[in-house]
C-alpha cells in the first residue's frame, strides 16, 4: 500500500514539474529572416510564438532581434523574455528577398545541424521583409505563422507544387543536376497571398518567377503529376466586357525526357509530355460538346502550353538555372568522369531542347 501511494505521489509530482517547465517555454511556431542595417549584427531574425495568459486568453507574441547568426539571435531572443524559446515547433521560416539574394547557406546550416528543427518545415521567400510578412495580420483573423503554415499544408495536400520544406530545398541545395526553389510570398489587397517561385542559384534568390511560368515549370518536372491552368484566348472588344477564358486541369499521363549524347557530353534534350485533363471553363459563345469544339480547345491549350513552355527555358537558360531539373538526366547519362567534366552552369544555356506536350480532354463540359 505504501508502494501505491507512493507511486500516485510521484505522478503528481512530476506532473506539476512538467507544467511549470511548459508555463516557462516559448514554442516558436515561425521564424524569419532578414538582413539588418547594424553591421556587426547583420541578422534580423522576427519570431511567433503563441502565449497564453493566466487568465487564459490566447496571445500570439512577436519578437524582433539583430544578431551574427542564426544561433546568436536565440541567445538573444532570451535575454528579452522571462521565458526559455525553444524551436522543436517551428513550422515556417521566411526569408526576406534582400537577405535570399545575398545567401541563406549560414542559416540553412543551422537546420541541418540543429536535431530540434525537423525535415518538414516549410521555407518561402517574402517580397521585402519576412518581419512584415510576420506581422501582419490578415483579413481571416487569424495570425500570419498560421495562415501561412496552412496554406502551404494546402498546396502540399494538393500535390501540385513542390520544393517547400526543409528536406526538399536542401536535398536540391545539394544535387548537382537540379537547383532549388522556394514559394514566393507577399501582400496583397489585405492578405498574404502566394506570387508564384523563388529560383535559387546554389544559396541566392537569383530571379521571382511568374504564377504563370510557376505552374508551367511544375508541369515540365516529373514528380508533379497535375495542376491547374486559366488563360485568355480573345481579349476584350466591342461586343465583350470580359476577355474569354479557357481553364482547365491536367494530370500527366506520359512523361519522357531523352539525353542525346555525342563525344561524351549532351548534344541536345528531347522533353515528351502527355497530359489529360477536363475543361473547367470556357467563356468563348461557342458549343463545348463537339469532337470539332474538343479538338480546337486541345489545340489552344497545347499551343499555350508550348509558347510558355519555351519562354520559362529561355529564360532558365538565360539565367543558367536549372529548376526542371534536366542536369540531373544528363548525369544519369553520362559517366562520373563525364560529368564532372563539364560545367553544367555552361551546358545548359547551349543545349537544344525540344519539346512536345500533348493535352488530350476527356471532359468538355456541355454549356456554351
Amino acid at each position: 500500500m505504501k508502494l501505491v501511494y507512493g507511486l500516485v505521489a510521484l505522478v503528481f509530482f512530476l506532473s506539476g514539474c512538467e507544467k511549470n517547465i511548459i508555463d516557462k517555454l516559448a514554442m516558436l511556431d515561425a521564424v524569419g529572416y532578414d538582413l539588418s542595417d547594424d553591421r556587426e549584427h547583420p541578422l534580423t531574425v522576427t519570431v511567433n510564438y503563441p502565449n497564453v495568459t493566466k487568465q487564459g486568453v490566447y496571445q500570439n507574441k512577436i519578437l524582433t532581434v539583430n544578431a551574427k547568426s542564426s544561433k546568436d539571435s536565440r541567445i538573444r531572443l532570451n535575454h528579452r523574455s522571462n521565458m526559455k524559446f525553444v524551436s522543436g515547433q517551428i513550422s515556417v521560416s521566411l526569408f526576406g528577398e534582400h537577405l535570399a539574394k545575398v545567401g541563406i547557406k549560414n542559416i540553412l546550416d543551422t537546420y541541418m545541424r540543429d536535431p530540434s528543427l525537423g525535415p518538414r518545415v516549410y521555407f518561402a521567400v517574402a517580397e521585402g521583409t519576412a518581419r512584415e510578412l510576420l506581422e501582419y495580420q490578415p483579413t481571416e483573423g487569424t495570425n500570419s505563422s498560421l495562415y501561412l503554415r496552412t496554406f502551404l499544408e494546402k498546396l502540399d495536400s494538393e500535390n501540385e507544387k513542390v520544393n517547400y520544406n526543409t528536406y526538399q530545398f536542401i536535398r536540391d541545395y545539394y544535387d548537382d543536376g537540379i537547383d532549388p526553389i522556394m514559394p514566393y510570398y507577399k501582400i496583397r489587397e489585405q492578405s498574404i497571398a502566394i506570387d508564384g517561385y523563388a529560383l535559387f542559384k546554389d544559396d541566392q534568390y537569383i530571379h521571382h518567377l511568374s504564377p504563370t511560368l510557376s505552374g508551367i515549370l511544375f508541369a515540365l518536372r516529373k514528380e508533379t503529376p497535375k495542376g491547374t491552368f486559366s488563360f485568355e484566348i480573345a481579349p476584350p472588344d466591342e461586343e465583350h466586357v470580359f476577355p474569354d477564358q479557357l481553364m482547365f486541369d491536367y494530370k500527366k499521363t506520359k512523361y519522357k525526357m531523352d539525353v542525346k549524347i555525342q563525344d561524351h557530353k549532351p548534344t541536345s534534350i528531347d522533353i515528351s509530355i502527355e497530359l489529360e485533363g477536363s475543361v473547367l471553363e470556357y467563356t468563348r459563345d461557342e458549343q463545348t460538346d463537339s469532337e470539332k469544339a474538343q479538338k480546337k480547345m486541345e489545340k489552344e491549350i497545347n499551343d499555350y502550353l508550348m509558347k510558355k513552355s519555351k519562354e520559362l527555358i529561355a529564360l532558365t537558360k538565360e539565367l543558367k538555372v536549372d529548376p526542371i531539373g534536366i542536369g540531373g538526366y544528363v548525369r544519369n547519362k553520362l559517366t562520373y568522369e563525364d560529368w564532372k567534366k563539364i560545367n553544367w552552369d555552361d551546358v545548359y544555356p547551349e543545349l537544344d531542347i525540344n519539346l512536345d506536350i500533348k493535352m488530350q480532354l476527356v471532359n468538355t463540359g456541355q454549356v456554351k
